[in-house]
């Protein structure tokens, strides 16, 4: 009888110039699935050139991903609110950034621009995509630790202090401006 092969999938993603990153960035053309057995070796891979695909699929498809991430952010929120979590995706991908995987408590779009205002202060270059592909290259434990100790720094804790509370002063002019809106019998079934 042959032994059953579990199959893992590798998903990369293939920009104009061939470089292959673990999440898709700006410039993507290719995204490929290479299926790999328990050794780890390659037993197919499946590849989608995104240009070939039309205006009308690639906005439906936009959409169906969109949608789902706002939803798992969601779903899957441990230190906020699903709101608070889907609404902090939403601003990022708004942003114009994809991110990586959440840590904890802090948004991906608050940590990436606290961290480049941080290095633009100190007159240091930084290459974000590059910073994003070394985040993407390690173990979610790893991750998730120099995330953590970046974030810890002075400079940059600072930098995230001053991000969220500009976001904060934005959504409370938002809610102010709601609630002067608001109907005045929206108090009366409390």
């Amino acid at each position: 009888m042959a032994k059953e092969r579990k199959q893992r999938i590798k998903r990369t993603y293939v920009d104009g110039e061939g470089v292959v990153t673990g999440h898709p960035t700006e410039g993507v053309q290719v995204v490929r699935h290479v299926h790999l057995d328990d050794d780890g070796e390659e037993v197919g891979a499946v590849e989608v050139d995104l240009t070939k695909l039309i205006q009308p699929l690639v906005v439906r498809h936009a959409a169906f991903g969109v949608n789902t991430r706002i939803g798992n952010a969601g779903n899957t929120a441990k230190s906020v609110t699903p709101i608070e979590a889907a609404e902090s995706l939403a601003e990022q991908i708004l942003a114009g950034e994809w991110g990586s995987e959440r840590e904890p408590g802090l948004a991906p779009s608050i940590f990436f621009e606290a961290l480049v205002r941080a290095m633009a202060d100190a007159e240091r270059e930084f290459d974000l995509d590059a910073f994003k592909n070394k985040l993407t290259e390690m173990a979610e434990d790893a991750r998730t630790e120099h995330v953590a100790g970046i974030s810890k720094g002075a400079k940059v804790a600072y930098q995230i202090a001053q991000v969220k509370a500009e976001r904060a002063a934005e959504r409370m002019k938002k809610l102010e401006k709601a609630a002067g809106e608001a109907e005045e019998d929206e108090l009366d079934n409390i």
